[in-house]
């Protein structure tokens, strides 16, 4: 499967202005009455059970919601891969891409009955590749990561919890559609949107002391965190290629923990809705979408 960055740019217009057919794939659960919206609670990296809704306070656009109920998420993972198959990945001293291959390979080993798995690889074209025939893969091109997402999200997804997990070694350097629509696509989207890169000091040697020093790499990672944190999803960054097997560990750990809060909204007026959810522990980390889109 390949993709235009014309067509993209077609469907990402299309998502943004509200049509039925991608609007009714969104990720809260709305009704007449009621929202639901999928949290992480943690603490010190480790995942925080046995709550109940008196632990969480919610805000919807800075104002108090009543709590329904609260339920722990335990349907099945509808697990996406896009794993970075660029040119760079292959360098030398640094070998990204076998610690991807590792990786991307040892998903189908955190998988549980009934989740479903894909993968695709992307450098300058997304493309559906055989889980089993992941050692074949000869990186070549440029990265266009942004586009490889957009294009992801844009896709039906196989059940109604879908996490896409980003793997990847460096730097976006072919994206043809902006960041920004990448990530209102994102937020508004069905999907979590996970990202595990390789950090930039790994890479020092060959984006060298220019693009380092003037803070392109740092800026760069501040883009992808920003897409994941918005769609309630987490970003890592790892030290060496042997480090994103164990991040994707604690992540699907994670995952399987997942609560639901359902809650009755501020107000049922169209339009996008700011979200701030929190508990009572402030040594708990709560991630969770920052808003939901309501169409008229």
């Amino acid at each position: 499967m390949t993709f235009s960055s014309r067509a993209i740019a077609v469907q990402a217009a299309a998502l943004l202005l509200g049509l039925d057919c991608l609007q009714a794939a969104a990720q809260f659960r709305r009704t007449t009455e009621a929202v639901e919206v999928p949290v992480m609670v943690v603490e010190k990296r480790q995942p925080v059970t046995g709550l109940g809704s008196d632990d969480f306070i919610v805000l919807e656009d800075d104002q108090p919601v009543r709590i329904i109920d609260v339920s722990v998420d335990s349907r099945p993972l509808d697990v996406t891969v896009l794993l970075d198959v660029s040119e760079s990945t292959r360098l030398p001293w640094i070998d990204a891409n076998s610690g991807l291959i590792a990786a991307a390979k040892g998903v189908r080993q955190l998988l549980r009955p009934g989740d479903t798995f894909s993968i695709h690889g992307f450098s300058e074209r997304l493309e559906r590749l055989d889980p089993d025939a992941l050692s074949l893969i000869v990186p070549s091109g440029q990265t266009a990561m942004f586009d490889a997402i957009l294009q992801v999200l844009l896709q039906k997804p196989m059940s109604s919890r879908r996490i896409v997990i980003v793997l990847t070694d460096g730097l976006d350097t072919a994206s043809s559609v902006p960041v920004e629509i990448t990530s209102t696509v994102a937020e508004r989207s069905d999907s979590i949107v996970h990202v595990v890169a390789l950090s930039r000091q790994s890479g020092h040697w060959y984006f060298g002391p220019l693009w380092s020093g003037t803070g392109v790499i740092r800026a760069f990672f501040a883009e992808l965190e920003a897409l994941s944190v918005r769609t309630g999803g987490r970003f890592f960054v790892v030290d060496k290629p042997a480090g994103f097997l164990p991040v994707l560990r604690e992540l699907f750990e994670q995952e399987r923990t997942r609560y639901y809060l359902r809650f009755t909204p501020a107000t049922f007026s169209p339009g996008w809705h700011t979200l701030a959810v929190s508990t009572l522990n402030r040594k708990q980390q709560v991630i969770h979408r920052r808003g939901y889109f309501r169409p008229h």
